[in-house]
């Protein structure tokens, strides 16, 4: 008995069709397929590889760029298929297509990577398993061939797998740096998915939650560093035996609800157990309830119009949906032989049913008969196709699923989010961690300086400030030494891989002083700074880049750098380099001594100093200002006298204009000369100043025919100390005036001050722009409640002495008739030196860093990572004040 369909049916609902239908129209009707992949076969580009001798071993990478990247992660998804499908059916699918269209809405890139065989091998584990191996070098490979080339970044990866490819998909995420697995149609691979890495668990902890460390782990240093300069390449995979295995990262499971070859059983008891051992596979972020999830999706409720809206081929068919809705709720259209299936192998339906029955289509309208026909070639010719979509997202039976595609991408979203949560946790939960490279092998192979020892007590008093250079290599060179105990919350790792900077120790300054002439002219200078440049910075800063592969753990090409730290003494900071070298150093961290901020200073605005002329290398809220060395021994011997003098204050302004004492390590310029003229006419018309009835000498101006000793005690009798700028942006006597319990008085356009972020400078110190110099006696009588002022200003200096504080002095040793450089009282433990504040800004900066912060300071990923850093963690990193800054400000 021939069924036909009810007079309630689809077909039968619509408005009577022309029975004499033109055969144009009926041409429009058959020519009338829309197949998107004509298109999307344009956005594919394809690479081979055949790194393997054997061809099983052989791939095909499919791929397709995000052109239109709307974060700045670079997200990849790398598809792993089914048995017997091919990298095209992404594309060439409706079903897939659904899932690409929904990942570039999301911003991801595509790739799909399949073998001949159509086949993944699944059966043996990890190490032993020869398509994870030889999949794992290949993409290598294509990552640094093919998308770093383009993009001077590593990409962010995520691996969507679908039946034999979702069993595949855990054994390559161990071994690669996979941010998360989205299963469908099999709830991967178990023992994969529940091994245990043998990564100690600080590794294990930074490969989870720094993706651009693990990035470049997996893709730089596994893969370009050579065998011969590091020792730590059994760490890689394949290198050994040892489980050194990737966290087992967070993971989207997708459950066919009517698929009869795997129980939801499966899915649930290995969900439990990976849940029961989060912490040791995944860590924290593994421990997190959202990290493993079960998506179990039902049959679709199916209306007319539901394959025009999701199957594309038939976007512009609708006739061909109702068609397929009719046969789909067809009784008599289902095949009756157990044995046999219908059109799909997951249906007894047979969807073209009505083609074996000529007798009632004849009867149909033209128009009816040439849609059906048209439905029926559509079958035949794109089956499998339409059979991907029925047993997939249609009845859940198995297949490739794209109806929760928006859900997995959505709690992808959140788990970077949580991720990125819990790295900013981890690093405020710990110490800063540091290494600092051997200097042995920096300078190895550089003639003339190699060789040379390196003493700073024999360079001259006048350049002892410099120090510091050699101050910080010494201070981390103990700190390893100490066996890793932690100082003002820094502390040494013997493992680089988890450093968070990387301090780099030369000798630049040392060797400039050592080796220029005592009359320096242009062409001796010249000479000295092409050899330094060439002989020396050069071949260390070679060294660094080719025997150590640390300097590019970056997130891109333009961030390469932004983890290591060199201490700069000179008045040019790294601008006493050459051009090239400052472009390799663009994104380190500088120490300096200061600088102007010339990013500020007005176009116009009056530059009457040397040191506004030069080239200097600084960015204001990167690089880290820190004081000059001072010789706390003899500032130490002080400081009864400097209580005891506290009250007999009878000088108003102190300043020491051409001196070369002792105290003073370094004299100040000749182009003082205008100062000095200034001062002296101040001192002839007003020799004494009355404030609150007290009567001040105006100004003591000292001269070179003074004493140490009356130098010393002419600044213990002042109230203020006059320091300006000379032919640098700095002045030494800052730090002095602070160690003698004098109130500094900086004349200054727009220097900038160490530490400025956890300091009040406002509180202990004076500030006044060179030209208003003339107004200074004025704005000091003019201070309200006087005593109280000073007091209050030494009070704030005597507490804030020891963020100047080096610990380190000179010791005079008799026996061997030299002076030496030893660590003090100050050194040991944690007592308050001038290293806990450049600790924190350490940690400030690398905080900020990991919100976004860059050397391009003004760039708006910038500004926001600061302020993301100051309102989160304002015990940390300090919100900067408001305009205008210090550098420009006036106070008394």
């Amino acid at each position: 008995m021939l069924y036909h369909f009810p007079s309630s049916s689809i077909f039968n609902s619509f408005s009577e069709y022309n029975r004499n239908i033109n055969k144009s129209t009926l041409d429009t009707v058959l020519n009338s397929l829309y197949d998107p992949w004509i298109e999307e076969q344009k956005k594919i580009n394809v690479t081979y590889y055949y790194l393997a001798n054997d061809s099983n071993y052989h791939y095909e990478f499919r791929y397709e760029f995000n052109a239109n990247q709307t974060t700045d992660d670079h997200r990849l998804m790398i598809f792993t298929t089914g048995r017997g499908r091919t990298c095209t059916d992404y594309w060439r699918f409706p079903v897939g297509r659904r899932i690409l269209y929904a990942m570039r809405d999301a911003g991801f890139s595509l790739l799909a990577i399949c073998s001949k065989r159509r086949l993944y091998e699944t059966e043996k584990f990890i190490l032993d398993n020869q398509d994870v191996k030889w999949i794992y070098k290949s993409l290598q490979r294509w990552i640094n061939r093919v998308y770093y080339q383009r993009f001077q970044r590593y990409p962010v990866l995520y691996i969507h797998g679908t039946s034999r490819g979702a069993a595949f998909a855990p054994l390559i995420a161990r071994i690669l740096p996979i941010r998360a697995l989205i299963l469908t149609v099999y709830p991967g691979h178990k023992s994969s998915l529940t091994a245990r890495s043998s990564y100690s668990h600080n590794m294990q902890n930074r490969l989870i939650l720094d993706t651009t460390f693990a990035n470049w782990f997996y893709f730089d240093y596994c893969y370009n560093s050579p065998l011969s300069l590091t020792k730590n390449l059994n760490l890689c995979p394949f290198e050994n035996k040892l489980w050194h295995f990737y966290p087992t990262p967070p993971t989207f499971f997708v459950a066919l609800d009517s698929d009869p070859s795997i129980p939801m059983k499966r899915y649930t008891e290995l969900i439990k157990l990976m849940r029961n051992n989060s912490l040791q596979l995944g860590g924290q972020l593994l421990n997190q309830e959202e990290s493993i999830m079960l998506s179990i999706l039902s049959p679709v409720n199916l209306t007319p119009s539901y394959m025009q809206q999701n199957f594309d081929l038939w976007y512009n068919k609708p006739y061909a949906s109702r068609i397929f809705f009719e046969h789909y709720n067809n009784l008599a259209a289902r095949v009756t032989n157990d044995t046999k299936h219908g059109t799909c192998r997951c249906s007894k339906t047979n969807f073209t049913y009505w083609e074996g029955f000529t007798n009632i289509t004849t009867t149909w309208s033209l128009q009816k008969q040439a849609e059906h026909k048209d439905y029926v070639q559509d079958i035949k010719n794109f089956r499998s196709m339409f059979c991907e979509d029925l047993c997939g997202d249609i009845m859940v039976y198995h297949g490739i699923v794209s109806r929760n595609i928006g859900k997995a991408l959505d709690w992808i979203t959140k788990i970077d989010l949580l991720r990125h949560s819990l790295l900013i946790q981890d690093y405020i939960s710990r110490p800063l961690r540091v290494w600092m490279y051997r200097k042995q092998s920096l300078n190895n192979g550089i003639e003339n300086f190699s060789s040379q020892k390196v003493d700073w007590t024999v360079v001259g008093k006048q350049y002892q400030m410099y120090t510091v250079e050699y101050l910080v290599q010494d201070y981390f060179a103990r700190l390893n030494a100490s066996n890793s105990v932690s100082r003002h919350n820094i502390i040494w790792v013997e493992n680089p891989m988890l450093a968070d900077f990387f301090i780099v120790p030369h000798d630049l300054m040392y060797f400039y002083l050592r080796n220029k002439q005592e009359i320096l002219n242009q062409t001796n200078n010249d000479v000295l700074w092409q050899t330094l440049n060439e002989g020396y910075f050069q071949k260390m800063l070679s060294n660094m880049c080719k025997r150590f592969p640390y300097w590019t753990m970056a997130k891109t090409t333009d961030q390469i750098g932004s983890n290591h730290i060199f201490t700069f003494v000179g008045r040019k900071n790294m601008g006493f380099l050459y051009a090239k070298h400052q472009k390799v150093l663009r994104n380190v961290i500088q120490l300096v001594f200061t600088d102007v901020r010339q990013n500020l200073v007005p176009p116009k605005s009056n530059l009457p100093y040397s040191h506004r002329d030069k080239a200097m290398s600084y960015r204001h809220g990167y690089d880290i200002v820190i004081p000059q060395f001072t010789d706390l021994k003899l500032n130490e011997s002080l400081f009864s006298i400097r209580n005891s003098s506290s009250y007999n204050k009878k000088i108003l302004f102190f300043f020491a204009a051409n001196l070369s004492h002792t105290i003073a390590l370094h004299s100040a310029s000749p182009r003082l000369t205008s100062l000095w003229s200034n001062f002296s006419i101040v001192r002839k018309s007003t020799t004494t100043t009355t404030i609150e009835g007290i009567s001040y000498e105006t100004l003591l101006i000292a001269d070179d025919n003074a004493t140490s000793d009356e130098y010393i005690k002419s600044m213990l009798r002042s109230v203020f100390s006059i320091c300006p700028e000379t032919f640098r942006p700095w002045s030494y006597r800052i730090y002095e005036a602070i160690q003698l319990g004098v109130i500094p008085v900086i004349l200054a356009d727009n220097v900038v001050l160490p530490f400025e972020r956890f300091i009040s400078w406002q509180s202990f110190s004076v500030k006044i722009n060179v030209s208003n110099l003339h107004e200074i006696i004025n704005r000091v009588s003019n201070i309200t409640s006087f005593k109280r002022y000073i007091a209050q200003k030494l009070r704030y200096a005597s507490s804030y002495s020891h963020i100047f504080r080096w610990p380190y002095a000179i010791d005079n040793r008799v026996r061997y008739k030299k002076e030496t450089l030893v660590t003090n009282e100050y050194f040991n433990g944690n007592a308050p030196n001038v290293f806990r504040y450049i600790s924190l800004e350490m940690r400030c900066r690398r905080l900020e860093q990991l919100y976004g912060f860059t050397s391009d300071t003004s760039s708006p990923i910038s500004i926001a990572a600061q302020q993301k850093a100051c309102n989160n963690h304002p015990t940390i990193c300090p919100c900067h004040s408001k305009w205008p800054p210090l550098a420009f400000q006036e106070y008394i």
